[in-house]
């Protein structure tokens, strides 16, 4: 019976290595792996400066091992990665091994470990972290990467720490498909940041995280922004409304093409935070009685029966819950009361250019005293107005416009505009958006339609009374489809920002400048 070979220790393998790699430059390559682990031949071409059939012959030595059973140095990777906007055949990609570490260390570099991530996502979260690593480096600003960092009492650990032109530190973090089930995960880590920034901490860290999205699929965008933008909602709930810190949003690839490292960032990036989400998303704060959480309020109610419970349970139960709203006041606590004095509004702002004895000239000039009371109008609602900002320029700049997409975009903003106000836009009042045939002498954009089907709508509940003519229900309808198009014709005039593409109201692209 042979007898087993005994094993050798490390550094045995360690010595042996370095005498078999010689003169070869196996550190330069090594190094790049010391971040996160993992790297594509690419990504080691760019690092190093090597040649790529350098490379492609330092890794065939650095991959091959003369006793199979000995540790690794660099270990072939063969789970497909996600590399967000890259086509053709993908390079090469390698772990460092156990004995990858080793010579690191060899040589100083403590903090060298084997890279265990097994799994595409995991796999593509790091090489997508070492490209921002690279194009930091690239850049020649400073960067760390994994590394823990203390921000007031937490210890966050950013996968990039970035120090940007004017000194201020940024944290960069990259993300895969997000789902409800991640959820949990996701607020538990922005915790951790809303502790990190509301804390005294050291000034030098930007407030504003940016947030880099790697899809195998560019439809996984926006679906993963829905989940995010949800769990820092229920973050914000839990600091009274209002975050200490912004999530800035942008696909990897699109970042990577076109770098934005401004302070505060530039156009590009998605705000997650959204305060339609909000509980308290309300014309006015309410009462203090009621200013409780959703969760609360849910606390307070009667317990359900805890099996499974039969379609004539589930009327009973429903009854006995509708009862205890309406007993209690919890509809009106959770949700703004619609006012019809908010079409008087309307009509004020709209009729504030409508001046019977104005001459041609002014009736075709700028509605200059409309918009100066909307904007106004806007500021005694900043809650509206950044709700109203986060929907506007949500999903732009990687949208396909088409017919569909545009009625949609400004129709959630309709909506968001009219919930502020306890409206919805499809009910005995509707509102929607059209555009007008090829043959009609009328501008061709897109337009708000407003429909009120019922004139009580323009009275208090239980009011006495003559009801509203045709001709007030028509220029309450007007007044109210001028004021939801001004959002969109005049955003720079209203503080909205660059508006929608889709209007033309977005200033021309900044011309590059020739080298």
């Amino acid at each position: 019976m042979a007898q087993a070979r005994p094993q050798l220790s490390l550094d045995t393998h360690v010595a042996a290595a370095r005498q078999r790699l010689g003169d070869s430059p196996w550190l330069p390559v090594l190094e790049v792996f010391l971040p996160t682990g993992l790297a594509d031949s690419s990504q080691i071409q760019r690092a190093t400066g090597f040649s790529e059939d350098k490379v492609r012959r330092l890794l065939q030595e650095l991959t091959l091992s003369p006793d199979p059973r000995a540790p690794r140095i660099l270990i072939p990777v063969s789970a497909p990665l996600h590399r967000a906007g890259r086509r053709g055949r993908p390079p090469l990609t390698h772990k460092l091994g156990p004995l990858g570490a080793a010579l690191l260390r060899s040589v100083g570099h403590s903090e060298a470990r084997a890279c265990h991530l097994e799994g595409s996502v995991p796999l593509s979260h790091a090489w997508a972290t070492l490209e921002l690593r690279l194009a930091a480096r690239n850049a020649r600003l400073p960067v760390d990467t994994e590394r823990e960092v203390h921000i007031g009492q937490q210890t966050l650990r950013p996968d990039n720490l970035v120090t940007l032109a004017p000194g201020v530190r940024a944290l960069y973090e990259v993300e895969q498909e997000a789902q409800m089930h991640h959820l949990r995960r996701i607020i538990d880590g922005l915790r951790r940041k809303a502790a990190a920034f509301s804390s005294p901490h050291d000034q030098g860290f930007s407030p504003n995280v940016r947030l880099l999205f790697n899809f195998a699929r560019r439809r996984d965008y926006h679906s993963s922004l829905e989940v995010w933008t949800r769990a820092l909602a229920a973050v914000a709930e839990e600091h009274g409304g209002t975050l200490p810190f912004r999530l800035l949003a942008r696909p990897h690839d699109d970042f990577l093409a076109h770098p934005d490292r401004s302070e505060p960032p530039g156009e590009g990036w998605t705000d997650l935070f959204d305060p339609a989400r909000l509980s308290s998303f309300a014309p006015a704060p309410q009462p203090q009685q009621t200013a409780i959480t959703t969760r609360q309020r849910l606390a307070n109610l009667p317990k359900a029966i805890e099996h499974r419970l039969s379609p004539g349970d589930d009327v009973l139960v429903l009854r006995a819950f509708w009862q205890v709203f309406r007993e209690r006041g919890l509809v009106q606590a959770a949700f703004p009361p619609a006012d019809p004095a908010f079409f008087q509004v309307m009509n004020l702002i709209r009729g504030a250019s409508l001046v019977d004895d104005d001459t041609p000239l002014q009736q075709a000039a700028l509605p200059r005293m409309s918009l100066l009371l909307l904007a106004q109008f806007l500021r005694m609602h900043p809650q509206l107005k950044q709700a109203l900002q986060h929907a506007m320029q949500r999903g732009q700049a990687h949208s396909q416009w088409g017919v569909t997409t545009i009625k949609h975009h400004m129709q959630q903003v309709i909506r968001v505009f009219l919930r502020y106000f306890g409206f919805t836009p499809d009910g005995p009042l509707v509102v929607y958006v059209a555009a007008p045939p090829w043959d009609e002498e009328a501008p061709q954009e897109f337009h708000v339609v407003a429909r009120i089907r019922h004139a009580a709508l323009l009275l208090p509940e239980g009011a006495p009374g003559p009801m509203p003519t045709k001709e007030e229900v028509r220029y309450a309808e007007e007044s109210l489809a001028w004021v939801l198009q001004a959002l969109f014709l005049y955003p720079d005039l209203l503080e909205l920002g660059p508006g929608a593409p889709y209007m033309g109201t977005q200033p021309p692209p900044k011309k590059k400048r020739k080298k």
